[in-house]
């Protein structure tokens, strides 16, 4: 099936308002009770449609606050297609993440097929990946990163959850470029706290302590919202 993905016009929007009040008609579940919602995603410019024969037959909110596939077009690859889309323009435009409620919960085995982690029972996050401008002439360097439960902070003994060990250059200003972008999602319940970071350069301590102070911000580490990243580290 030949698809278009594209912003929606207002000929998109009463064509879906048609079809989605066919299929409430017929019983079948939709989200045309956030029609309002909808509207103003799409005169903010931000409802993205899969169009097929100049008919929009599904769409998904910008923020991937709803996604809807018209009832004869399920199970097709066509939510999967607008999801990809949706994530590659975000991508493009230096989104760190992607935060859903999967509502109804049936629709949780999807978005886990689409990448998603599930959290708090019912949310999902995507972290985004980007691959960061290296410039010429940097020397390989053994770079480890890794981030562990608040309670690193009085028992030595808790391992990391997540570790990365990215390929990684130094240049002379003494500033080590990452090959792509570290992340986690640092929401509070995942992490039983504020997440502690641990960085070793050349097998050498740089820091061990929460992500979120400011000698962590010093070393490269950004604090975003929900978010933690690391694209370069300054050593100093």
């Amino acid at each position: 099936m030949n698809l278009e993905f594209r912003p929606s016009n207002s000929g998109d929007l009463l064509k879906i308002y048609d079809w989605l009040s066919e299929q409430e008609r017929k019983g079948v579940q939709t989200f045309l009770c956030n029609w309002n919602l909808t509207k103003d995603t799409h005169e903010r410019g931000e409802l993205i449609v899969a169009v097929s024969n100049d008919t929009p037959i599904a769409y998904i909110f910008r923020d991937f606050g709803i996604l809807e596939v018209k009832a004869d077009y399920r199970r097709k690859g066509i939510g999967t297609r607008l999801v990809n889309y949706a994530l590659n323009l975000l991508m493009k435009s230096g989104e760190l993440y992607v935060r859903i409620e999967c509502t109804p919960s049936t629709s949780i085995p999807f978005w886990k097929k689409m990448g998603f982690t599930l959290y708090d029972e019912k949310f999902a996050y995507k972290l985004l990946e980007k691959k960061t401008d290296i410039p010429p002439g940097g020397i390989p360097i053994k770079v480890q990163i890794c981030f562990y439960p608040a309670n690193k902070k009085w028992n030595t003994e808790v391992q990391p959850i997540e570790v990365f060990q990215p390929k990684a250059y130094k240049f002379p200003d003494n500033v080590i470029y990452l090959e792509e972008r570290i992340s986690i999602f640092s929401d509070q319940q995942i992490w039983d706290g504020d997440p502690v970071i641990g960085i070793w350069v050349s097998d050498n301590e740089l820091y061990l302590n929460k992500a979120k102070y400011g000698e962590a911000k010093q070393l490269g580490v950004l604090n975003g919202s929900r978010v933690f990243t690391v694209e370069k580290i300054r050593l100093v």
